[in-house]
């Protein structure tokens, strides 16, 4: 027999051991882990479940329950080893956080290991996986029919993490689109530009003045050389308003739905689609921004309800850089009356439309992006939501 051990969903306290493969109480939960291995090549490994067991024949990436008694970085390095054969010292693994299962009854903890195992290495479990590939790390994983639906799930709710441990310290795009936004150039140079300014705002004397302004100068140059915008420019960007550093800038974007497809609007300039939003005005509240962007762009009312994400613009898959950090803040929206009242062209949007997950349009992806999009769908489908944040 086999055991797990069970909490209280009331406090998260243990109040007993249960035997696998018995119905779980009501009111209780166990704890389950998984394992997302990728290689240098952005591959990650996926094997194929046998077929005596449920989702047979899908493939799935690590995972399995945690033992009675046994710690999380354990359980997840024990069932990388039955799985697959690579043996790694737990504290290898990084921690991804959790998320509860759509059963309700087990939290799913995931961790994240960079591995470059041969797949001529790789030993298979009796009765457990019968097959293994390295697949190329790609957002159409969280949406293709071979792959399990809970494992589509995780990936879906990880896929930024995941993403950002892949080699954050390089790019291959010279263009400083999608992969570029780890270039540490960009971090060092927008730290120093920071930091400058908040020698300036405090500066007691002018010989400190002087040093911080010429920090900022070579910060500027920095920036200026990598992008090819002239330096005067860059500092103008990052000048402080009212002597007071510059901070990141807010951006709210508005998921609202019906039935199962989810409103976009089309911008002017591009004329591609996204979701309706923009920069957070200042007096208003993140739901009066997000309700007055929805009515601008699109001629709904809507009622804000819950946030889907917070993000820092620069980190994440979105098109094009900037040279300052931008939180991007997605919140689900809940239409008040009629979805099909009629539209108007405005300054900003040429029309309107509601849109399944699997035939969007061609997207703004300097906006918004398919994953982004995935994540409000998710949302929208999960009561128990979790604000899925850097």
């Amino acid at each position: 027999m086999e055991y797990q051990d069970l909490f209280s969903k009331a406090d998260g306290h243990y109040v007993g051991r249960h035997e696998r493969g018995e119905k779980i109480p009501d009111g209780t939960y166990l704890h389950l882990v998984c394992v997302f291995t990728l290689n240098d090549r952005r591959e990650i490994l996926l094997t194929k479940r046998a077929p005596t067991k449920s989702y047979p024949l899908a493939w799935e990436n690590t995972a399995g329950a945690v033992k009675e008694g046994e710690e999380l970085r354990h359980a997840a390095r024990r069932e990388l080893l039955e799985e697959t054969g690579i043996d790694v010292n737990p504290e290898e693994l990084i921690d991804l956080g959790y998320l509860e299962t759509t059963s309700r009854n087990a939290y799913m903890h995931g961790f994240f290991l960079k591995n470059n195992t041969p797949l001529e290495d790789i030993r298979l479990q009796q009765g457990e996986t019968v097959d293994a590939k390295w697949v190329k790390w790609d957002w159409n994983l969280c949406f293709h029919p071979e792959i399990a639906k809970p494992v589509r799930i995780r990936l879906l709710y990880f896929w930024s993490q995941i993403d950002s441990f892949m080699d954050p310290a390089k790019t291959e795009d010279p263009n400083l689109t999608n992969t570029s936004r780890y270039e540490p150039w960009l971090t060092w140079a927008k730290t120093l530009q920071f930091l400058a300014q908040q020698g300036q705002a405090y500066a007691n004397n002018g010989f400190d003045k002087e040093r911080f302004d010429a920090i900022s100068h070579i910060a500027g140059e920095i920036l200026s050389y990598k992008t090819g915008i002239d330096v005067q420019r860059v500092l103008d960007l990052f000048a402080p308003t009212d002597d007071v550093y510059r901070t990141p800038n807010v951006e709210v974007r508005c998921a609202v739905f019906r039935g199962d497809q989810i409103l976009l609007v089309k911008e002017r300039r591009p004329e591609k689609w996204s979701l309706p939003g923009g920069w957070c005005d200042p007096g208003l509240t993140l739901s009066e921004n997000a309700q007055k962007e929805v009515w601008e762009e699109s001629g709904l009312h809507v009622q804000a309800a819950r946030i889907v994400a917070i993000e820092d613009r620069n980190r994440e898959d979105y098109q094009f850089r900037f040279p300052w950090d931008i939180y991007k803040i997605y919140v689900l929206c809940e239409a008040c009356g009629e979805t099909d009242a009629p539209f108007e062209e405005n300054l900003e949007t040429v029309a309107r439309g509601f849109f399944p997950l699997d035939a969007l349009p061609e997207l703004s992806l300097a906006r918004v992006t398919p994953r982004t999009i995935g994540l409000c769908f998710a949302a929208k489908d999960d009561p128990q939501w979790q604000t899925h944040f850097d």
